[in-house]
């Protein structure tokens, strides 16, 4: 056949490439927006907490802070908690004097507000810490026998493991205060917690 002979398309068939390239637009704009969008804040938690398992803390708190940047999180008081207990324990580790009081306060004070004695314990068991290297041993200690008196009535489903950890830890800070009998009581406290949990 003569090429001449083929029906040529009009004008009006190609009236969808507007639209077409309006889509396709849309689509390269968002898709940068796809691709760098901001991780969540559970998965900033997770590469925190892998980081932390293999003493990588440095690395672990700047995840937890990028976690805590963002402006979602507000509106999730548990994670909050979450979050702020991570990074108070973190700084705690570091010995980061300075900031680990202001994790401990914000925690406090939020778990104050949501009514949850579980972190309300666990931050001002740090509170004690804090005094006790901070020299204010007899507060210190008094301090984090009543947050565990806390943590014992509460309903978390791993107080047992925390009753452990803070019995440690409370034994460390009472031999270093030359307190060998009650160091010797929390030894006797902290095997007991250990077989509950």
């Amino acid at each position: 056949r003569d090429l001449h002979s083929f029906p040529t398309r009009r004008s009006s068939d190609l009236s969808f490439l507007p639209l077409l390239a309006g889509v396709l637009l849309l689509c390269l704009l968002l898709l940068p927006t796809r691709l760098y969008a901001q991780p969540s804040i559970a998965a900033l938690m997770a590469k925190g907490d892998s980081c932390r398992d293999v003493c990588l803390f440095n690395r672990a708190l700047s995840f937890y802070q990028q976690a805590y940047d963002n402006p979602s999180l507000a509106d999730n008081p548990e994670q909050h908690m979450q979050l702020l207990e991570r990074i108070m324990r973190t700084h705690f580790i570091l010995s980061h004097w300075k900031e680990m009081p202001l994790a401990s306060r914000q925690l406090f004070y939020l778990a104050k507000q949501h009514d949850n004695p579980a972190y309300l314990a666990k931050a001002y068991f740090m509170r004690g810490v804090r005094l006790c290297i901070e020299g204010d041993k007899e507060l210190g200690y008094k301090t984090c026998l009543e947050a565990m008196a806390m943590m014992k009535k509460s309903d978390c489903p791993d107080k047992y493991h925390e009753l452990t950890m803070s019995c440690a830890l409370l034994t460390n800070l009472y031999i270093s205060g030359g307190r060998f009998n009650d160091a010797q009581h929390m030894l006797d406290d902290m095997e007991s917690y250990a077989h509950l949990s």
